[in-house]
């Protein structure tokens, strides 16, 4: 069975309050579950209160938590697209509130090494006319890992979104700068 203070803490997260859901997301992703499976029941805790939760608070505590979890969703499947997809739909409900901890994710994420997460990442926010958020999706994907084939295909959209940018933009500046 799960630990006693695993348990309880995801309870918490189960938590119709909020201060007990920010606090549990914080205790789950500080935690160092001893067993993979307890690692793997926190992962998906964590990963489905993401795409349930709508409070950016609850939200920004859930993907710095993730955080932790980095080497799960990056192994790929269901996990990597999922975790993706949510991201970017928060990021694109509320920016403001959840880029700081959507960054920190990501840079975990980006420390994986692993192709796919560059690929599902940029895939997720390719269909997005938001210039802040595909910027900030550019930056971040830029420094990862690739495959030669996304790397031209990557590449060769950030070159266009370049193109049309105002010169003035302040997104446009930083993927300038982070490239």
């Amino acid at each position: 069975g799960l630990s006693p203070e695993l348990s309880g803490t995801l309870v918490m997260l189960s938590d119709s309050a909020a201060s007990a859901k920010i606090l549990a997301s914080q205790k789950l992703g500080s935690l160092r579950a001893p067993k993979p499976q307890e690692r793997a029941i926190v992962f998906a805790c964590l990963l489905s209160s993401l795409q349930h939760e709508s409070q950016p608070q609850v939200l920004a505590a859930l993907i710095e938590g993730l955080a932790a979890h980095a080497d799960l969703i990056a192994s790929g499947g269901e996990p990597l697209a999922t975790a993706a997809r949510e991201i970017v739909k928060r990021l694109a409900e509320n920016f403001a509130a959840l880029s700081a901890s959507a960054q920190k994710l990501l840079a975990a994420l980006g420390a994986t090494r692993r192709p796919a997460v560059a690929e599902d990442l940029w895939r997720e926010v390719e269909r997005s006319s938001d210039r802040v958020l595909r910027g900030f999706i550019q930056t971040a994907v830029a420094p990862m890992e690739h495959s030669p084939d996304f790397r031209r295909r990557f590449a060769s959209t950030v070159a266009r979104d370049l193109a049309a940018a105002p010169g003035g933009d302040l997104a446009t500046r930083r993927l300038v700068d982070a490239s």
